[in-house]
């Protein structure tokens, strides 16, 4: 599902703009919230060796936790803003010697061989891209057999989602809202993650929602916001 009313500059823009103060959101509220939650559900899944993908990486948040790990990561971003960041912040990083960060027109053509990569992240990514298939494909490509891919996706049915366009179309809403909901187009239900690996040769390990404000024992009434899928690339 993506909406084609916005160009793929919009998205890039949009994000260009928040560069500055992007990685300082990981310090406080739901950025944080969710940091915790990757290192607590979706870090201990990370035990491949070699080279990592950080797809979409930002200001390379996540692609220097993975280098506290001792793991060699290459972080890619369509916004030079964000890669700017990325790089001065790496350079303030004892791990800097495993980190680099370079800019790409567009996760969905990559500029890398097949089978590159040891594992590959993709976080909070897919929905600000107008033909995420084309970048799942990318992904699935540029993995070595045996290879991890973790990705997350704002679930279809989110109930947070829902009330933010409710919101929207009401009130206005945050600032913040507006822009994510004017750019934010693609999202998965949580039995359609499993297809959309499966048919890129990719084993779901394992499948987990995220929310903010929703507990987890609620999820079965109300959606949460995101999805977070494990998956490894089969050998044959």
């Amino acid at each position: 599902m993506t909406d084609d009313s916005n160009s793929p500059n919009d998205a890039v823009e949009f994000h260009d703009r928040l560069a500055s103060s992007w990685d300082d959101k990981y310090l406080a509220r739901g950025f944080r919230r969710r940091a915790a939650f990757f290192e607590r559900e979706v870090s201990p899944y990370i035990t491949k060796a070699g080279a990592w993908l950080d797809a979409g990486c930002g200001t390379g948040y996540f692609s220097r936790m993975l280098s506290d790990k001792g793991i060699k990561v290459t972080g890619v971003d369509a916004s030079s803003s964000m890669i700017e960041a990325a790089i001065k912040l790496a350079r303030k990083s004892t791990n800097d010697s495993l980190l680099q960060f370079e800019v790409v027109q567009t996760i969905e053509r990559l500029p890398f061989d097949d089978q590159s990569f040891s594992g590959c992240i993709c976080l909070s990514v897919l929905e600000y891209l107008h033909r995420p298939s084309n970048a799942l494909d990318e992904l699935a490509r540029i993995l070595k057999p045996g290879g991890i891919l973790i990705i997350s996706v704002p679930h279809s049915h989110s109930f947070m989602r829902k009330f933010q366009k409710a919101v929207i179309a009401i009130f206005g809403g945050p600032k913040s809202w507006k822009g994510y909901e004017k750019f934010s187009k693609f999202s998965l239900k949580q039995n359609k993650v499993k297809q959309e690996l499966a048919i890129r040769n990719l084993s779901l390990q394992k499948v987990v929602g995220f929310d903010v404000l929703i507990p987890k024992f609620l999820y079965s009434y109300l959606h949460p916001s995101l999805i977070y899928a494990i998956a490894t690339k089969n050998t044959c």
